[in-house]
Parts: structure tokens; sequence; C-alpha cells
């Protein structure tokens, strides 16, 4: 018999209707959205078009990560952000910006307080900058994955279901990447499992970009306690260049693809035309993938444009959504 979500099977029989824009709205249904802290990424740490920005950043994330936090809000207010200028009841904690703070049990006690005052979830906290999972030669993918150990006790302790890690390999045979990712991963999915803290990996830029490569690893890995955020926008194998995209796989198939092994799902948004759509991705036609499949998670709210502020991208990306909400006038 064929198995559909309560989601997906609620998809099946209400009714239907079409928007001015041609988009097929389900009347009642309802995603769930939370906000990935990366969308006010600017607002966090300042402007990021100064010369050599990007490695002064790094630099001062190794070294004096308190000094990346140079924008106008405070991470310690993500939550009352989240729920009082958004109204939204999950958040996605970008790691950097509590670089400075992971040592301090006190700082942590405070911010799962604001969860509790404001009703927000925490659901995962990213963080891609503590070592390569999927790093090869002298780096060894055991070793990097024990940099993880404090931010899984942290998940564990501010309530989240998983930590997301980079397997981002740039350089090396296509195979040993893999390898020294699911290696890595084994170790780090060990500690993480013993905490009841799942470990997610996304697509990306360069090898997990590809769908294959990724599913490949996570059935190599072969623990229920790994599994995948599921990036929109993220397909393209071969880096970006001027806005371009090159060696970028479908999308569409690729989101259908890795679907099944999500834990998690980004939002993104990057640019928007005139009637508020994605440019560069079909929302009606991307969402109906994540409706057919057996997800009933949230939706990361992810803005990773220029375009508009972080505020206004935000914004631009909630109401894209709730298109397929049941509410084509908000």
């Amino acid at each position: 018999m064929q198995r559909f979500s309560r989601a997906g099977l609620f998809t099946l029989l209400a009714p239907s209707f079409t928007d001015i824009y041609g988009h097929t709205v389900f009347e009642g249904h309802k995603f769930k959205m939370s906000l990935n802290q990366w969308s006010l990424w600017s607002s966090y740490v300042g402007d990021t078009t100064a010369e050599n920005w990007w490695s002064t950043f790094l630099d001062l994330l190794k070294k004096d990560p308190g000094r990346i936090l140079q924008g106008e809000l405070d991470p310690l207010d993500f939550p009352k952000l989240t729920r009082e200028k958004y109204d939204l009841e999950a958040i996605e904690i970008e790691a950097s910006l509590y670089y400075g703070q992971v040592n301090n049990i006190n700082y942590f006690k405070e911010f799962k307080k604001r969860c509790e005052d404001y009703g927000v979830k925490s659901l995962f906290i990213s963080n891609v900058w503590g070592g390569n999972l999927a790093g090869s030669g002298n780096v060894k993918p055991k070793e990097v994955a024990k940099n993880y150990y404090k931010w899984v006790d942290l998940c564990e302790f501010l309530g989240c279901h998983s930590l997301m890690v980079a397997v981002n390999g740039r350089t090396g045979d296509r195979e040993a990447v893999k390898d020294a990712a699911t290696e890595g991963l084994c170790t780090l999915v060990e500690y993480a499992e013993k905490c009841n803290i799942h470990i997610i990996i996304e697509n990306h830029n360069w090898y997990s970009a590809d769908p294959y490569w990724l599913i490949d690893i996570i059935e190599s890995v072969n623990s229920t306690y790994c599994k995948l955020n599921v990036d929109f926008g993220n397909f393209c194998e071969y880096g970006w260049r001027n806005g371009e995209c090159y060696g970028q796989h479908d999308p569409y198939e690729g989101v259908k693809l890795l679907m099944p092994f999500a834990n998690a799902v980004s939002a993104k948004t990057i640019q928007f035309d005139e009637k508020g759509n994605e440019k560069n991705i079909d929302y009606s036609r991307m969402l109906k993938i994540v409706e057919e499949s057996a997800y009933t998670g949230y939706l990361g709210i992810e803005y990773s444009g220029d375009q508009f502020s972080d505020h206004e991208g935000i914004i631009k990306t909630i109401e894209l959504i709730n298109r397929f909400n049941g509410n084509p006038n908000e």
C-alpha cells in the first residue's frame, strides 16, 4: 500500500486554485517555517563588501571570534527577533556568531531561557567552520570530528534535533574525499547518537553539489542519525563566477533525490523578480516536490542575496512561501 505523509495526503484532498501568477495554491495548507540565522548575516557582522573582508573574517574567527560581530544585531536576541519581527516559532542557529561564547554556559542558559520566553524552538546549529570532514591529505577526519563534540553537547542542551557540518570537498580525488567524509561522519555520528542528536550535511558547492555523491555518503555511513539539510539552491558543482553557476545539476531532480534523507530543508532565495518570484527557483515546482515526499519538518527561511536588506529579503521569502499556505493575499 502506498504511504502518504499527513501533509501529502492533505494536499491530495485539498481544494486548490491558481493565483494571479499562475501558481497552484492549496487552500488551508500550511508549511511550517523557521528562520535560518544566515538570513541576517550582514546585520550581525556588518559591511561584507570591504576589500579582503572574507580573509579578515576567517582570521578573526580563529583568533578573536567576538570581533566578527560588527553589525547592529545581538545574536543573543535571535529568539526574540524571530518571534516579534517575523512571528515564526523556530530557529536555525549559525555557529560562527557564537564562537566567542562557546565555552560560556551561562550565555547559552540565557539564550535557552529567551527561546522559552518567546516560545521559539531551536532546530539545529549550523557549524561549517570547525574543520572539513571531507578533508584529505594530512587531515585526519576522525580528529576533525572531535572538534564538533562540544557543538553536539550544545545542541543537546538547547533542545536541537541536529548539528550541521561541512563535507565540501574541493580538491583531491572524488572517491578519496567521499571516503574521508564517510570516515569523519561515522566518528561524529557515533558520539552524537549518544546525545540523540542527528548529524546533517547539505548539498553545497563542488563535490557536495552532486546529489548522488551525497547519497552515497549517507548510505555508506548507514545510520539513522546521519541525514541531510536539503537546500533548494546549492546544486552548483564548480562554484559561482559573476553570478553565473558553473556545472549545475538539475535542482528539481536533485531535491527530489535528496528529500527521502532530509532532516531539514533550506528554502533559499537570492534574487526576486518584480512579481516576487525567485528568479532562479520555481517555488511552485520545488514546494510540490517537498509536499510529495515524506518530510513533515520545517522550511528554513534562508535569504542569501544582496538585492534587498536582510529584513526585506526575509519578508519576501515568507510572502513567497505563503502563496502556498492558502493565503494568496499576504
